[in-house]
């Protein structure tokens, strides 16, 4: 680690590490490296102790939640990320919670201010001081335009980009840290991983990024007079605050109201799973966070959308896997299920395909007899993100992500309409995918994109064997083995020999200065600054004998 890195983000650094330290989590200060910024009177007597009745999983969301934003949001990120976390952090970090107080009205004043360059009272008709929503990252509010137009303000908060910006530095510190000390680091590539939970970040704090993909998903619907997008007002968005038309209406999950407002609520399910799976599907853009907060029925039935602060893509390879994978299910084939995951994931070469097939088998035993009104999405896609982690194949993220909306989009469903069946939903979508595969112009595009891979191999390989040949000759070819498992040992270890090498200074300072203390011939400030040392040396030695002890009983 970088000293001028520790230096400049010295409190921070001890912030995190006191607070894994408070939540019980010990383990992750070592593989970190932090638990050198745990101050001393934390590591000797810690007042804060983790409750025994809190699961790890708990405790680990715990930690993020007092961490502050960047970790929250880092967190609900790698809940879509099977492939680094098993199922039960999973589930636990999908409880993470974006809410915080809302701050000032005087700082949100000055932040619309200083981006908008004008006196609030210049620039709206009204602006409310009173948030609608306040999160991490943002709060919102409403106001009316000059022009009598309702609005919604979502303003950054102050300084939140400098907060993230020191989180995201120490975390991309400590991932390459990890990657130089442990094999596991290495293995799940974990800068690779934290450049990419920094860039999905950042782009959330770009409220131009944001307002660019709500315009994006009003052309995508452009005559669908059964959806509604807000405009964005860009004379009043800048890369701080956004402004947006107000939709007013009621969220999904008041079906109560929905109901006595005379909307069949049936009905609403359908019509919006409906937009969504066009947006999977045909759009190959959609917004991922589709929890019942972000989707409104509007007072003329019509289905409303909020929050395009985070937003999937999928590819066209992607796509087409994801029917092939749908299909296979539906049919009961484990061997094409095996083979889309093989190719939708990067396998490392130790993967047992045949133990992987077998899992699958089982998997689809559970749904053999089951009607497709008895399949759940959101069961499917916990077997399957199990099963991701178990045989660490590492999918691309915006599969995963595809999958834990799918399952998220379910759940909206069904508490619309207890009969609500997302298998059958997405069953035509499906057949549409594999029908443009294979068709004609599917046909004739995937092999033209196996005749450039092919081409590129052909005239590659000579030039690569080549290169290899010569290294081998000038003596440059090395292979690299890396023992793993000793990580805790050598840790031990290190601990064993500093402790050691600390004690026989503490001896060597104690017997050296009795000598001199023994010679009454010396001037009376060397024997003073002896008595001071052989003082000092008898502190360290008792604090050294005390925290070994302390450690004894801790590890016990």
């Amino acid at each position: 680690m970088s000293p001028r890195i520790r230096y400049k983000h010295l409190a921070r650094y001890r912030e995190v590490a006191t607070i894994l330290f408070e939540e019980g989590l010990g383990s992750l200060l070592d593989q970190f490296g932090l638990r050198e910024f745990v101050p001393k009177k934390h590591k000797l007597f810690s007042k804060a102790k983790p409750s025994p009745k809190l699961s790890l999983e708990e405790r680990f969301r715990r930690s993020l939640e007092r961490l502050g934003p960047t970790f929250v949001k880092i967190g609900q990120i790698i809940s879509t990320r099977p492939d680094l976390v098993p199922p039960s952090f999973i589930r636990e970090l999908e409880k993470l919670q974006d809410r915080v107080p809302p701050i000032g009205f005087d700082e949100i004043k000055k932040q619309v201010e200083k981006e908008l360059d004008g006196p609030i009272e210049d620039i709206f008709a009204s602006f409310d001081s009173e948030p609608l929503a306040a999160a991490s990252i943002g709060q919102v509010h409403a106001a009316t335009l000059d022009s009598g137009e309702e609005v919604v303000v979502k303003v950054q908060r102050p300084n939140i980009e400098s907060v993230i910006e020191t989180d995201l530095d120490i975390l991309l510190t400590q991932a390459h840290f990890i990657e130089n000390h442990t094999s596991w680091g290495k293995s799940y590539s974990l800068t690779d991983n934290v450049e990419e939970f920094s860039r999905i970040l950042k782009n959330e704090l770009d409220y131009l990024l944001e307002g660019r993909n709500a315009d994006k998903f009003r052309t995508n619907f452009n005559g669908d007079d059964t959806v509604v997008f807000p405009k964005v007002y860009w004379d009043y968005t800048t890369k701080r605050v956004i402004t947006l038309e107000r939709l007013n209406g009621l969220k999904l999950n008041q079906i109560k109201e929905i109901e006595e407002s005379g909307f069949d609520p049936k009905d609403i399910a359908g019509r919006g799973v409906r937009v969504y799976l066009k947006q999977i599907f045909i759009d190959a853009f959609f917004q991922a966070d589709p929890h019942p907060g972000n989707l409104l029925v509007l007072e003329d039935g019509k289905i409303g959308f909020l929050d395009f602060g985070m937003v999937g893509f999928i590819s066209r390879h992607t796509k087409e896997l994801f029917g092939d994978m749908f299909l296979a299910l539906i049919n009961r084939d484990e061997r094409e299920v095996v083979n889309v995951l093989m190719e939708v994931g990067v396998a490392g070469s130790d993967v047992n395909e045949n133990a992987l097939q077998m899992e699958i088998a089982h998997l689809l035993v559970k749904y053999y007899d089951a009607t497709l009104e008895q399949v759940k999405i959101k069961e499917l896609v916990d077997e399957i993100m199990r099963i991701i982690f178990e045989y660490q194949l590492k999918v691309p993220s915006e599969f995963t992500l595809l999958l834990k909306t799918l399952a998220v989009l379910e759940g909206v469903g069904i508490s619309l309409d207890p009969q609500f069946n997302l298998v059958e939903s997405i069953k035509p979508f499906t057949a549409q995918i594999v029908r443009e595969k294979f068709s004609l112009e599917g046909i004739s595009s995937n092999l033209l994109r196996t005749l450039r891979q092919t081409n590129n191999l052909i005239f590659d390989l000579p030039q690569a064997i080549n290169r290899l040949i010569k290294k081998a000759i000038e003596g440059n070819l090395r292979m690299e083995f890396e023992p793993q498992g000793f990580d805790g040992i050598m840790f031990q270890l290190r601990e064993m020999v500093d402790r050691i090498s600390f004690t026989i200074l503490v001896a060597s300072f104690v017997v050296g200065f009795s000598l001199i203390l023994g010679r009454a011939t010396l001037p009376g400030w060397i024997l003073f600054v002896s008595e001071i040392v052989l003082v000092s040396a008898a502190i360290v030695g008792i604090w050294l004998f005390i925290s070994i002890f302390i450690s004894f009983f801790r590890t016990k």
